[in-house]
Order: structure tokens, then C-alpha cells, then sequence
């Protein structure tokens, strides 16, 4: 998938995988974007939201995109570590808007809005945890301007399919003052992503889509416990805050260390 993002572009893509191994724990936790046992990280090297741009601000300095990929674990358990990288610049062979997409789990995705890339990648990224057979996955992503719209640059949001690993990382959210705020996965917004001629659209209604970028990926996870962190807001700030330094943050390096520092298997 981030192939097909950045198709033929002169930019290298990836999907990397790390393993960093400590003591061996009886459940190998995922985690996304930063976290326990599996680490997903998903990062654009130069950001442009394809031929799908709709505001001034509409690319993010590849010094800002991957803030929280820039942390080191020091928990005592087995990490394993994913990192997509891909860009969205538009070219005369980029994605764009009808073009159907199969993902790495074979599941198809109608594209209507280049801009809703970063969830393209996730879902490959997602699919490869779960061949793991891990205990659970936590994500953490840039990912939609409607939750940084709706909750500022002051906090991320927190959204789940499992209640237990959704409190593991308000718990850590706590303990690290790295705020966040649960948002519902509203199953009514799913038709939204409805589509005709793939099984699911990459971007659906007019409102809610942090929510519904969200149910984009829990579709992806299937039965696996999961958590998602949209960093959108507290990812870069404009002037120092408290310990938050001007521009990208590292918001969620600490909370994802504290997470693995204290995971149990979600019930």
C-alpha cells in the first residue's frame, strides 16, 4: 500500500520491520506507531495530501510528520517494531481519485479522497501485526485534522475496540501528562464507508472523521484487542509549552514507553 500511495515516485518506500528484544514475556503485546510489543510507526518523508489538497496548509515538513516515531523503548519486554514510510506527492502515476486498492489482507479499498492516504498504509502495516498473532495493537498516527479540529493541539485522541487497552493508555496518558481524550467508535457512521465497487471507502460523510477514520482502520484489526491515538493536534505546537519544545514534540513517546512499562493482556 504505501507503494501504491507513492507510486513510482523517486522517494524510497518501506515497510520495515524492527525487533528489539528483551526479556521474554509470556504475551507479545502489539503496539503501533510506538509501543510494546509491537511497534507501528507511520511516517511520510514529504507530505503534500495528493491531488486531494483542500487547505493552505496542506503539507507537513518531514522534520514535523514523524514526531512520534522519535523515541527509544527501555521496558522490559520484546518489541517488535514496524515503520511505513511513503510519500503522497502528486505525478502523472499517482493514486488517484475511483482507483481500487487491495490491501495486504486482500480486502479492497475504493479511493475518494487522496488526502485519506495515511490509513491506506496503516491498514497493510495492521494486517502484517496480526500475522503475528499478536495480543493486541496499539496505533499512533497523524492521521485526521478532524481531531485536531475538535480537541486542539492540547491533546490526542484515544479510540479503541477493547475498553481494558483503551484504559491501559488513559492510565499512561495520566502518569506521563501526555493528555488524551476517548472518542466513541460510533458503529452507526460505519454505511459511510459504504462502497459499490470495493468493500470499503477510504473516506465517508461530512462530520465525525476522526471517529470514521477510525472505524476505516478497526476494520482492518478484526478480533485483535486494539487502541488508536490520533496525534494530529499535540504533534507539533508553535511555541514552547510546558515540556514541549516549538514545532514536532515527540507527543506519545513517553505514554507508548509507559504503556509497554505497565501492559497487561487486555480481558
Amino acid at each position: 500500500m504505501a507503494q501504491e500511495v507513492a507510486r513510482r515516485s523517486p522517494l524510497e518506500r518501506a515497510l520495515d520491520a524492527i525487533e528489539r528484544v528483551g526479556n521474554k514475556v509470556p504475551h507479545p503485546v502489539v503496539i503501533f506507531l510506538g509501543l510494546i510489543v509491537l511497534l507501528v510507526v507511520l511516517s511520510h518523508v514529504f507530505y503534500v495530501a495528493g491531488t486531494s489538497v483542500t487547505f493552505e496548509q496542506a503539507y507537513v515538513s518531514e522534520h514535523v510528520d514523524p514526531s512520534a516515531e522519535q523515541f527509544v523503548l527501555g521496558v522490559e519486554v520484546v518489541v517488535s517494531a514496524y515503520l511505513a514510510c511513503t510519500d503522497n506527492m502528486p505525478s502523472g502515476s499517482a493514486m488517484k481519485l475511483g482507483d481500487v486498492l487491495t490491501t495486504r489482507s486482500g480486502r479492497t479499498i475504493e479511493v475518494v479522497n487522496t488526502d485519506a492516504e495515511g490509513r491506506l498504509v496503516m491498514s497493510d502495516v495492521i494486517a502484517l501485526a496480526n500475522e503475528d498473532s499478536v495480543d493486541a495493537i496499539v496505533d499512533i498516527a497523524t492521521l485526521t485534522g478532524a481531531c485536531l479540529a475538535a480537541l486542539g493541539p492540547a491533546a490526542a485522541g484515544v479510540i479503541g475496540t477493547s475498553p481494558d487497552l483503551v484504559e491501559q493508555v488513559r492510565d499512561a496518558s495520566v502518569r506521563t501528562d501526555e493528555k488524551v481524550w476517548e472518542l466513541p467508535l460510533e458503529r452507526a457512521y460505519r454505511p459511510w464507508l459504504d462502497s459499490e465497487i470495493a468493500d470499503i471507502k477510504n473516506l465517508g460523510g461530512e462530520s465525525a472523521g476522526a471517529i470514521v477514520a477510525a472505524l476505516f482502520l478497526a476494520e482492518q484489526v478484526g478480533d485483535t484487542p486494539w487502541s488508536h491515538l490520533d496525534i494530529a493536534g499535540p504533534m507539533r505546537v508553535d511555541v514552547d509549552t510546558a515540556w514541549r519544545v516549538k514545532e514536532a514534540t515527540g507527543f506519545g513517546a513517553r505514554l507508548l514507553a509507559e504503556v509497554a512499562a505497565h501492559f497487561r493482556v487486555p480481558a
